[in-house]
């Protein structure tokens, strides 16, 4: 998960970091993770501030591969459409 994310291009992304599916995304800045945050719900991806300029994301033990990949998908959609 913390390879695609890194790989994705997300504007504004400054970090991608964490262990297993417990991962963190700092954006440039608090304003720019809040209009991610913002657009990744109007996708239907429920992300977690943190932090001045964080984003947690947790998804739940049973995550298959495939909402993984789609999880990624989506918030690099989200970052995308807010830039």
């Amino acid at each position: 998960a913390r390879a695609l994310l890194r790989a994705a291009e997300m504007p504004g992304a400054v970090d991608v970091r964490g262990k297993g599916l417990m991962l963190a995304v700092e954006w440039e800045s608090k304003e720019r993770r809040e209009a991610v945050l913002e657009a990744a719900l109007s996708r239907g991806l429920l992300t977690m501030g943190c932090g001045t300029k964080t984003m947690r994301l947790l998804p739940p033990l049973d995550v298959t591969e495939r909402e993984i990949r789609l999880g990624a998908e989506l918030l690099t959609e989200a970052a995308q459409a807010s830039a």
